[in-house]
Formats: structure tokens, C-alpha cells, sequence
């Protein structure tokens, strides 16, 4: 009665790597930047740097997942680090 397609063999995280980079990225980026034009509005900059550095260093832990991308992630947070 269902039939199961399996995209990239078994075992692949193929396509959850795509959803999540294609439906809940964005979606969580649009919430979070909401969320920062609030909390600008409320005047608590410090409270907004705060949530803009745990999502710059949260993107860029998912992007060591994106295979091919560490190397780009690496040289990202060391010029955040050493400049």
C-alpha cells in the first residue's frame, strides 16, 4: 500500500540536510531577526548582541554539517577570532 523511496541509499541524511537548509533555516533566521527588531524597539542592545552572536556561531556549526563547507566555516571563525 506505501512505498518508500530512498533518495541517496540507506542510511542517507540527504534529504532531513536539505530540509533543514531549505525550510527551517530561513524560517528560524526570519523568527530571530523579528525577535532582534523587538528587542532593539525595547532599547536591550545588550540582550540583542547576545542573540546575534549565539546565531552567528549556531550557523556556523550547521554549516559543518553541509559537507565540502568546513573549510569555508574554519577560515569564518578564525577571522572572527585572530584578525
Amino acid at each position: 500500500m506505501y512505498s518508500i523511496t530512498l533518495a541517496a541509499g540507506f542510511g542517507s541524511t540527504a534529504g532531513i540536510q536539505n530540509f533543514l537548509l531549505v525550510g527551517v533555516l530561513p524560517l528560524a533566521l526570519i523568527g530571530i531577526a523579528i525577535f532582534l527588531i523587538f528587542a532593539g524597539r525595547k532599547k536591550d542592545f545588550s540582550g540583542a548582541a547576545t542573540v546575534i552572536g549565539i546565531v552567528l556561531l549556531a550557523c556556523m556549526i550547521l554549516g559543518l554539517s553541509v559537507p565540502g563547507a568546513a573549510v569555508a566555516v574554519g577560515g569564518a571563525i578564525s577571522a572572527l577570532v585572530f584578525q
